[in-house]
């Protein structure tokens, strides 16, 4: 078939199928004249016969390939079905070809979440809060974000209901110091100077122009606690060994989990690239685990869908760190759509004995983003630990999350 007639029939198979604004007789008879202007007029009646015999039995067709019928190329898919059954595997697919709306943090330092929601609604824009995050909500119908005067009061900040999950499961508290080694462009960094209150945060990249967004974000939303610093997280940093109650890591990855929001990852990943990504993201654990302090936390996070940059890497790192001091690590919680999350209160006392006592446990959070699958949130009491645990499917749109299993608290511990 002569390239230009292939592409012909795909524009206008594509607005028979997909586009209601222009009638189907209209679309054939506008191919045919194309196709004689081009220099191709014995091939009129071909087209004419291919696009009306299309039109007539446009609700007949389907594809059974996911592959065809998702845009998904196969090696993704033979990557995720070992993963995830198939009617999970399909909801998948079918989210990240869904408009999804837009997921803020309130900056709850200049603004209460009920009343930016007012705010907002009143110009129009619709807002629906989180069910468990508070100061998290999802906004859509408006025209565009530097358009909105909230936003350039710096009276919230876009944070996906994933990477605002994670923050929140690093139980970070007031007074801590938090490190973020790959932050640009300080999204979960912002989040972290709202839990530490008058902690400090030091939010690291790689770049000049990414340390640079990091500082116009804080600025903007008026966090005085948040030092950007231009560092690359795979050399070790002297200064920084044992400085830190909370390190985020939210590492380079390969980004499928946010095919949705940028489709040409599909075609620009290769799985030799992951390989190359889970060797990086090895080397930078194996380097900031050293800035935690005793009984502080490690968190590594992703947002992609893939073994060998989650699950793989968790494995490998508890693997080859098993002399770290003071280190207890148990077993990982995974669920394949529902998830526990722990969301951790500690009071001043706790925060003391965290510090003083060499023994607590390092911690290490995994988020895995993955597309919109809704549902609601609901505790959990029934393992009997002592930490306050929500099970959430899906995470109300947002992830996986692999954490340590809580263990059942032991007289003169402190559970964390």
């Amino acid at each position: 078939m002569k390239p230009f007639i292939r592409n012909l029939l795909r524009g206008s198979v594509y607005q028979i199928l997909y586009m209601d604004g222009i009638p189907d007789a209209a679309v054939c008879n506008e191919a045919v004249k194309l196709a004689v202007k081009k220099g191709f007029g014995p091939l009129r009646g071909f087209v004419n016969g291919v696009l009306r015999n299309i039109s007539r039995k446009k609700g007949e067709i389907s594809f059974s390939d996911l592959s065809v019928r998702y845009s998904m190329p196969g090696w993704i898919l033979d990557l995720w079905s070992g993963e995830y059954d198939s009617r999970t595997l399909e909801r998948m697919l079918e989210a990240f070809l869904t408009p999804a709306p837009t997921f803020i943090r309130v900056n709850t330092r200049r603004i209460s979440p009920e009343e930016l929601q007012r705010r907002l609604e009143k110009k129009g824009v619709k807002v629906r809060p989180h069910p468990t995050l508070r100061g998290g909500m999802w906004m859509e119908d408006y025209d565009h974000l530097s358009g909105l005067e909230e936003f350039e009061e710096g009276l919230f900040f876009v944070q996906d209901v994933s990477s605002m999950t994670a923050v929140e499961a690093a139980g970070i508290c007031p007074g801590d110091r938090v490190l973020d080694v790959c932050g640009a462009p300080g999204g979960k960094s912002m989040d972290a100077a709202l839990l530490c209150g008058d902690g400090e945060v030091e939010c690291r990249d790689v770049s000049d122009y990414k340390v640079g967004l990091i500082r116009e974000n804080a600025a903007r939303c008026g966090f005085s606690n948040i030092r950007a610093a231009k560092a690359d997280a795979r050399i070790p940093d002297e200064d920084s060994v044992g400085s830190a109650d909370v390190v985020l890591a939210d590492l380079p990855c390969s980004g499928l989990g946010t095919i949705g929001k940028k489709p040409d990852i599909k075609y620009r990943v290769t799985p030799e690239q992951i390989d190359s990504l889970a060797q990086l993201q090895r080397q930078i654990l194996d380097v900031v685990c050293a800035y935690v302090k005793p009984g502080g936390r490690l968190l590594y996070s992703t947002c992609t869908i893939s073994p060998k940059e989650n699950q793989e890497n968790v494995a490998d790192f508890l693997e080859r760190h098993r002399s770290l001091p003071g280190k207890r690590w148990n077993r990982f919680c995974q669920r394949r759509v529902s998830v526990t999350a722990s969301f951790t209160r500690c009071s001043a006392a706790d925060r003391r004995k965290r510090r003083e006592n060499p023994n607590l446990t390092l911690w290490l959070v995994l988020w895995k983003s993955r597309p919109l699958i809704r549902g609601k949130a609901r505790r959990d009491d029934s393992d009997g630990r002592e930490e306050n645990r929500y099970q959430i499917p899906a995470l109300c749109g947002g992830g996986r999350i692999y954490c340590r299993a809580g263990r059942k608290k032991v007289p003169g511990e402190t559970a964390l």
